[in-house]
């Protein structure tokens, strides 16, 4: 998968924005997997290299 595509993932997934139904498992997968896991969810941002703006908002579900 594009990290572009994991991004747009990860802040949909931040900005409560529901799955769309044209999606692939993959796609699927990804998302259930950082909705699921905050600590998921900031790992793949430090991959993806958008730790910062992730952190900040995740710093609120501590």
């Amino acid at each position: 998968m594009e990290s572009q595509l994991k991004k747009n993932i990860l802040f949909d997934v931040l900005d409560g924005v529901p799955p769309s139904i044209n999606e692939n498992e993959e796609v699927l997968s990804y998302r259930k997997a950082i909705e699921k896991s905050n600590l998921t969810l900031e790992e793949e941002a430090m991959k993806l290299g958008i730790s910062r703006d992730i952190i900040e908002f995740t710093e609120d579900f501590r």
